[in-house]
This record gives C-alpha cells, sequence and structure tokens, in this order.
C-alpha cells in the first residue's frame, strides 16, 4: 500500500515580499503536505507607494520561476550599469572611479529595480491562486506545546503549526518571544528615500555617490523617474526632510550633479534610521526567522531584499525536502541546514557593508587616496569586474542546493 505522508501546517508571521515568495513557493511546490496560512493585518490594506527596492539576477530569477515576475512589467527597471564616484559636496567635477555593466546573460540585466507596492500586490494573488490562506490579522503570542507551535492570532482565533516562520520585520515580535538576541550597531545615520523625475534620460544607470556624510544613490526607474537613498546623519538628514519640495530638489542637484537636467520631486521623502541588526541565532524549536527579522543590514548596495528571498527559498527548498520524506518540517535537522546555508552569507554580507560604509562616510585624505586608487585598479581588470557583477547579482554560490538527509 503505497504512504501517504501527513499533511502539515506552516504559518508565516509577516506578509511582505519574502513572507509571500516563501508561502507561494511551499504552496507551488508541495501543494498536498503542506498548508500555508500568512499572517499580517497589512494584507487588508494597500502598500504605501513609493518604495523601490534593488533586486539582483539571482532572486529575480526565484520570483520567475515562481511565476510572478512576468506579471510586474514597467514596476521592474533594468539597471544597465552602476557608476560609483567619490567626492566632496564642493568638488567641481564628480570623476566617476568604477564603472560595472554588463549582462549577467544575453538580455537579462545583472539587476532591476522593483516597485515594491507592485510586486507585493502580484505575490499576493498569485498566494491567493495558490490556495494560501491570508490572515489579516497579526500573531499576537506563539509558544512550543509539545511538536508544534501553538499559536494566537490578535483576531481572536488560534492556529497550530508545525513550523513558525518570523517575516515580521527588523522589530520582529516572533523573535523577541522566541528570546532570540540580537547583534546591534546604530549607524548614527538616517536614510532619506524619494522619487524623482529627471529632464533627461537616465539611460538604466544607477548611481551610487559616497560622500563624507555617507553615500547618495540614485535607482533608475521606468518613465525616466528616479528612487534616491540619501544616507546622512541624523540631524543632518532631517534637515533635508523639512525642507520644501523646491529646496530640496536644489539639494539634490548639489549633491547629484545636473548632468540629468532639471529634477522635480514626486513625493514628500521619507526617513528611515539605519542600523546593523543581525539575530544571533535564525532558528528556534519549530521556528524560523527570515528576511529583515534575520538580518537587518545598511543600504548602500542595496542588498537587503535579495538576502531576504534567498532566505524564503533556501527555507522553502529544505520544508519541501522534508514534506517530501514524510519528516517533520520544522525537524532540527531541516533547520539547523537553513541556518547553516544562510546565516553565514548574511554574517558576510553585513561586514562588508559596515566596512564599506566605515570607509567612505569621512573625509580623510590618505584614505581617499586609497579606496579611488583601488576602485580604479578595479575599474581596469575585466576578470574582477565580472566576478564582483556576479556576485553582486546573487550568482556566485549554487541555489537550491538540496538539504541533507534527516
Amino acid at each position: 500500500m503505497a504512504y501517504n505522508p501527513p499533511r502539515q501546517h506552516v504559518v508565516t508571521g509577516g506578509g511582505g515580499i519574502v513572507g509571500l515568495a516563501l508561502a507561494l513557493q511551499l504552496r507551488q511546490s508541495v501543494p498536498a503536505l503542506v498548508d500555508v496560512t500568512v499572517c499580517d493585518p497589512g494584507l487588508a490594506r494597500a502598500r504605501k507607494a513609493g518604495r523601490v527596492s534593488t533586486l539582483a539576477a539571482g532572486p529575480r530569477r526565484f520570483l520567475e520561476r515562481l511565476g510572478v515576475w512576468h506579471e510586474l512589467g514597467d514596476a521592474a527597471s533594468p539597471v544597465t550599469a552602476m557608476h560609483i564616484s567619490d567626492s566632496q559636496l564642493e568638488d567641481a567635477l564628480r570623476p566617476i572611479y568604477l564603472k560595472l555593466s554588463g549582462e549577467i546573460s544575453p538580455g537579462e540585466a545583472f539587476a532591476h529595480v522593483v516597485s515594491e507596492e507592485v510586486l507585493i500586490g502580484k505575490l499576493r494573488d498569485a498566494c491567493a491562486r495558490a490556495g494560501v490562506s491570508l490572515r489579516a490579522t497579526a500573531v499576537a503570542d506563539d509558544r512550543l506545546e509539545g511538536e508544534d507551535r501553538a499559536i494566537s492570532l490578535a483576531d481572536g482565533s488560534n492556529l497550530r503549526a508545525d513550523l513558525l516562520v518570523g517575516a515580521d520585520g527588523r522589530p520582529s515580535p516572533i523573535r523577541t518571544r522566541a528570546r532570540i538576541g540580537v547583534s546591534r550597531h546604530d549607524y548614527g545615520q538616517s536614510g532619506l528615500v524619494a522619487t524623482l523625475q529627471l529632464e533627461r534620460p537616465h539611460g538604466g544607470i544607477a548611481v551610487q555617490h559616497f560622500l563624507p556624510g555617507g553615500p547618495f544613490a540614485l535607482l533608475p526607474m521606468a518613465g525616466n523617474r528616479a528612487s534616491i537613498v540619501w544616507s546622512q546623519p541624523h540631524a543632518a538628514a532631517q534637515r533635508l526632510a523639512s525642507l520644501d519640495d523646491g529646496a530640496l530638489a536644489s539639494e539634490i542637484e548639489i549633491c547629484f550633479g545636473h548632468h540629468l537636467g532639471r529634477i522635480t520631486l514626486l513625493d514628500r521623502p521619507q526617513l528611515f534610521p539605519l542600523a546593523l541588526g543581525i539575530a544571533r541565532s535564525f532558528i528556534a524549536p519549530r521556528l524560523a526567522l527570515a528576511g529583515d527579522a534575520a538580518h537587518g543590514i545598511h543600504p548602500l548596495a542595496g542588498q537587503g531584499l535579495n538576502l531576504g528571498l534567498a532566505d524564503a527559498e533556501a527555507l522553502a527548498a529544505g520544508v519541501g525536502h522534508a514534506a517530501g520524506l514524510g519528516l517533520p518540517i520544522g525537524n532540527e535537522e531541516t533547520l539547523e541546514d537553513y541556518q547553516r546555508t544562510r546565516r553565514a552569507p548574511a554574517v558576510a554580507m553585513a561586514a562588508a557593508m559596515e566596512g564599506f560604509n566605515a570607509l567612505f562616510s569621512n573625509d580623510i585624505m590618505p584614505l581617499r587616496r586609497v579606496r579611488d586608487l583601488g576602485m580604479g585598479v578595479v575599474d581596469r581588470a575585466p576578470g574582477l569586474k565580472a566576478r564582483i557583477i556576479r556576485q553582486a547579482a546573487g550568482l556566485t554560490a549554487p541555489r537550491d542546493a538540496p538539504p541533507r538527509q534527516a
């Protein structure tokens, strides 16, 4: 007689991009074996428009396999090149020390700038079609009871799960209740985010200006628009955010230059405090952390979402593998494999961003000369540049590797 493994239940606390992508992958890969519930009060309301993320080629391929990438249309803008410069605001010339460009494969850009609002909407629709239960309420409490997680929701209902996933953002109440500590470092900076209309074509070129107060990034969007992320000490960022549109546009032009013509603000800027936060463990009994609940890094390279989607892909692969073998999907071996696969890359990326921010967010002349010389050397080394591009594209490590046998 054929063996029919029992159905099991995953509950994801957090209905952002990472939580929804994880839920969708599970329902698509093992629909007969795993039920998935996503809990987030934000599911009942529209996402705030204007937020974008940089999506590398590797995570983009994951979204393509999920069947949502082709639905994004103009909400995903290819990055044809990245130009990196190092200067002071008063410098008359802003030389570009490093240019990264090229396709990962014919017709495939190494990165895209993606509207978070549109991507979340497409993921929600795909989850609903796949049979994911979407609950517009929060995980209010959870505890380990025997071999399950007993979960209380804010609407008064209760669930039991073989695995609870905390994808509920940097504050992560799920992580806090699990008593998982966080290694933190406050950068003393805020990121100012705004959307601009440009007078001249940006050509799909992303720009990263390293300035003494912090990096200034311009990300190309469809319709000759661009999103900026400007990292500044808290007081300076607050001053910028308090300016009227015209005055702020003038400050941006001073910072960025005039080669893209007149700049017009399309929305009021938002401020976000910048801090490093790495969970000391990504797992607990019958519990896993993913996305910002597991790791929050500096945005200067735009790698936060890429790390989170890699978490979702790895965890879904491990859970699906366990379910297919008839094993408990929250078993210790599966979760240990997930932590071993994902925590080291997150720590390495956080350390790299910390180092870059410390190296470039200053005006010490010997350091400026060394870093500018280093970027110039890289710019003249095609092989090294190609490796850097593949690293930034998330294509340097094998993906979808099966977990070891339990």
